[in-house]
């Protein structure tokens, strides 16, 4: 049973009879449904989810292991012709998806498309078929996919689709409340595994629900009128905006009693416990460290050395640049201890933070385990008596009387930063008596840059050729190396084209591009090219129109909406460093070239300042400084979208700002 909890309200009313049944014939289309022509929920939307209904049944034998079947139907109501070119096309995911328990396998797929006179046209199960396609986190997947027959603007689409994970139960699976479209109504009824001591729990986030209990073991519950999800720029993570379920199995050990305080000291207690072999000495590892740390006697030179140790010597086999295939994976051995790890010169992310830690201690620092709180995860709430928004881990060194983290395992960042989503959240430091709680620390702006420079000439047809260099570290260099590590040479040249199309023209040519430093996570990355942009300046009679800020030319303003829905998210603290040298056309000269007045931003949010300068009589020089987010401030409520725009056009109308050129001389 589903036992009451604190976001869940569960009444014990048994229904005798279900409203809907996972199994048998279609559902009849009401003449509403069929006439309708705008959505209830959002007036304006293309299409509308009339009913969403998912059956999640978790089952156990003896011989075939733990499976869970999810049984899903959902029909959607198409208001106008965008709407059938976005939903007619349908894909389910299959195989190995990030994020799903289990194996995923797809079966019993039906689907039907009704019209407003009644017709009815039925999927041909020939027109099923297989594709890769890309989720919208970038990750490629196996999908089953199949288009709606003989859809128009006023249809009525509905499919249904058997989905189940083998190998697997609801253990912290998210359930998801809305789509991309409102939902009308949308329902879920979860079967738990039967076992004597693991019980179902259901956590609710951004929403409410409640649940009741219906036939065959099944508690159901349903929600109405869901507005849809919609992106928008620097946006909270996706699940602390959301509605959404988050379903998992309590035991003995998680259900406990305690209080908050209780609970995550027993925590921080566990943790120090399950890792006690980083404090042990074993002579391989004792070897090693005096080895790595030499003769440094600065605790955090020792630390350095021993990070660029791993970093250089370990090879991560979750680094999805090495591109393991099954076999390759299923062929590795578990490291079973530090030993293994330093010996085999191999390891996941726990592995390398293991002996990172065990390497510290060994060389007389103190080094532990600590859990951590993700940004990119809901906002950690420490009356949930449950670690599940705490799994990822950390190393805690204590230097100067301080702990400061560590991330080893993580492919690009410089010694001495974290990872974005870490940083200004919370971290539980294990230990065998007293666990801390300790915040950790964000970066300044300027430990991420950009720094763009560019030498070009202008011609007197506006054209603009030069050579340029794009500088970047920290956070920007972590997210575009990830992004190009694991790409071919033709890809990567690719990215930097888009990259320089998307800030300076859409009509640049780019060559002779090369790019540096992409394997070391201590050195920026570097980008460097050839440039040529056609009818860069604008020439009109004797005069020419320009925009010294090159790199920011095609950019668009930061939000381009009147209006906000969601709440404002910057992921870290930034900087950025423009600089252009830039030789005028014979026979031109500066008409007027004021640089934009620094912006008054009373918050003191970013600041933002640029300058002009006229070295001889024909080679402008342009520099631009810019930075945001510092004291932490990178989170805005939704009511202060406002401001925050005004303030960010402002900064692209600064960056904007043109240049006139005027022929000073008969050609």
């Amino acid at each position: 049973m589903i036992p009451r909890s604190r976001n869940v309200i569960l009444s014990v009313l048994l229904l005798s009879a279900l409203a809907f049944s996972q199994n048998g014939d279609w559902r009849p289309v009401s003449s509403e449904e069929l006439g309708s022509t705008s959505s209830v929920v959002e007036p304006n939307a293309d299409a509308e989810v009339l009913l969403w209904d998912v059956w999640v049944e978790d089952d156990y034998q003896r011989r075939a292991g733990y499976k869970s079947i999810l049984s899903h139907y959902l029909r959607t109501k198409i208001f106008t012709d965008r709407g059938r070119e976005e939903h007619s096309k349908v894909s389910l995911p299959f195989g190995t998806i990030p994020g799903y328990p289990g194996k995923v396998s797809i079966k019993d797929i039906e689907a039907r498309t009704i019209n407003p006179d009644g017709k009815i046209s039925v999927l041909d199960q020939k027109d099923i078929f297989e594709q890769e396609v890309v989720k919208g986190d970038g990750v490629k997947v196996l999908a089953k996919s199949f288009v709606m027959p003989d859809v128009s603007a006023g249809s009525v689409i509905e499919y249904r689709w058997k989905e189940i994970r083998s190998d697997a139960i609801s253990m912290y699976v998210r359930l998801q409340l809305s789509r991309e479209i409102p939902v009308r109504r949308v329902s879920y009824h979860l079967k738990p595994v039967s076992h004597p001591w693991l019980a179902m729990r259901i956590r609710t986030f951004n929403t409410y629900a409640r649940f009741k209990e219906e036939n065959d073991g099944f508690y159901g519950t349903a929600v109405t009128n869901v507005r849809s999800f919609k992106e928008e720029p620097f946006m909270p993570p996706e699940y602390d905006t959301r509605p959404w379920l988050l379903v998992y199995y309590a035991n003995e050990e998680t259900d406990t009693g305690l209080t908050p305080d209780e609970y995550w000291r027993n925590k921080g207690r566990s943790t120090y416990k399950a890792h006690e072999s980083i404090f042990k000495k074993k002579k391989d590892i004792q070897e090693a460290a005096a080895q790595i740390a030499g003769d440094a006697a600065d605790p955090l030179e020792k630390v350095r050395r021993i990070w660029d140790f791993c970093k250089t010597n370990i090879r991560n086999l979750g680094d999805d640049a090495l591109a393991l295939t099954d076999k390759q994976k299923e062929d590795i051995k578990d490291n079973k201890s530090e030993s293994d790890t330093l010996k085999r010169k191999q390891g996941y992310w726990h592995d390398i933070h293991l002996l990172f830690a065990a390497l510290l201690n060994a060389s007389g620092l103190d080094a532990r385990m600590a859990n951590v709180t993700l940004r990119s995860n809901p906002r950690f709430d420490s009356s949930l008596l449950n670690d599940y928004l705490l799994e990822t881990e950390l190393v805690a060194v204590k230097l100067e009387g301080k702990w400061t983290f560590f991330e080893p395992s993580d492919q690009h960042l410089p010694f001495g930063m974290l990872p974005w989503s870490r940083e200004g959240e919370r971290a539980l430091v294990s230990d065998e008596d007293e666990p801390v709680w300790v915040e950790l620390p964000g970066t300044e702006p300027e430990r991420s840059k950009q720094k763009r420079k560019l030498v070009a000439e202008l011609a007197e047809d506006g054209s603009l050729t030069g050579s340029a260099m794009i500088e970047m570290s920290g956070h920007f260099a972590a997210a575009y190396k990830e992004r190009l590590d694991d790409d071919s040479a033709n890809e990567r040249e690719e990215a930097v084209i888009s990259y320089v199309k998307s800030r300076v023209s859409e009509v640049a040519e780019v060559k002779n591009i090369s790019i540096e430093n992409l394997d070391d996570a201590n050195r920026p990355l570097i980008y460097r090219f050839d440039i040529r942009v056609p009818d860069y300046a604008q020439r009109t009679g004797r005069r020419m129109f320009l925009i010294p800020n090159v790199f920011g030319r095609a950019a668009k303003p930061a939000f381009q909406t009147s209006t906000r829905h969601n709440d404002i998210f910057f992921q870290y603290a930034w900087s950025e460093e423009d600089e252009v040298e830039l030789t005028l056309p014979e026979g031109f000269g500066v008409e007027s070239a004021e640089p934009a007045q620094p912006i008054n931003d009373t918050g003191k949010l970013g600041r933002h300042s640029s300058e002009m300068v006229l070295d001889g009589n024909r080679t402008l020089v342009y520099k631009r400084r810019f930075s945001f987010g510092s004291d932490g401030n990178l989170e805005f409520a939704a009511s202060s979208y406002g401001r925050l725009k005004d303030l960010f056009d402002t900064y692209h109308s600064a960056d904007q700002k043109a240049v006139t050129l005027t022929r000073t001389e008969a050609q």
